[in-house]
């Protein structure tokens, strides 16, 4: 199983801390009562649950041009079609995909493009799943040039923490050019990840609200059929 490098420190931490408490059972258990052994499993389940948190498998990002792709595992909480909010005035499609503590917490990107700005926002830790998050909770929001035919597209990804994810990580710098499908950074412990495409680039949308995504290799959406190449 291959494991995040962001979960390293933690997994090291989580199982010195387990073995601590395993060698405290193990004397307690001599001096006291054999049964005490059955203790151990917390502390052997919990270092375990850890390792598991932190894996990073690898996706099969598909091929196909014109398409963006899940940056995220999880369910989709809201697909919203909003209205004259971008210059072109075709308005935009806002996607939020809610990750429990049980997904994969590595992030990925939608699509191929260049890093214009990375910029974090300090806030509350409400759950994730709830309407406040989005407004209300710590965040970090990348944005991404990409282009289609002659024209140049901002797209938005917020990485928002929840009530348990206390960690956003982010290894994007400005200017970096990034592929679909790669690992862009890490959520720790439950969290939200939004995506907004500008109107114009959507000419289908692939998911709807309970659907579950996987990072790198569920498509969201589809470019218009007219649109060219991403």
């Amino acid at each position: 199983m291959k494991i995040a490098c962001y979960g390293y420190r933690i997994i090291m931490f989580s199982l010195l801390v387990s073995v601590v408490i395993s060698a405290g059972v193990v004397y307690m258990a001599l001096e006291i009562n054999t049964f005490l052994l059955l203790v151990l499993i917390f502390p052997v389940f919990f270092c375990g649950w850890v390792v598991w948190f932190f894996r990073d498998p690898d996706r099969q990002v598909p091929k196909e041009e014109g398409v963006f792709v899940s940056p995220a595992d999880g369910v989709v909480l809201d697909v919203i079609h909003r209205d004259g909010d971008t210059p072109g005035g075709a308005g935009s499609v806002f996607i939020s995909i809610f990750m429990s503590i049980f997904n994969v917490h590595v992030n990925r990107s939608p699509c191929d493009g260049r890093v214009v700005d990375v910029s974090y926002k300090s806030g509350c830790f409400f759950n994730a799943g709830g309407s406040r998050a989005s407004e209300r909770n710590e965040a970090v929001t990348t944005v991404l040039a990409c282009t289609s035919g002659e024209k140049e597209y901002r797209i938005t990804i917020r990485q928002v923490a929840g009530a348990i994810a206390r960690r956003i990580i982010n290894t994007l710098t400005r200017g970096r050019q990034v592929r679909r499908g790669e690992r862009i950074g890490m959520i720790k412990f439950g969290s939200r990840l939004e995506i907004t495409i500008p109107g114009e680039l959507v000419g289908e949308v692939l998911v709807s609200p309970g659907r579950h995504v996987r990072a790198a290799s569920t498509i969201l959406a589809r470019l218009p059929i007219s649109g060219s190449d991403q």
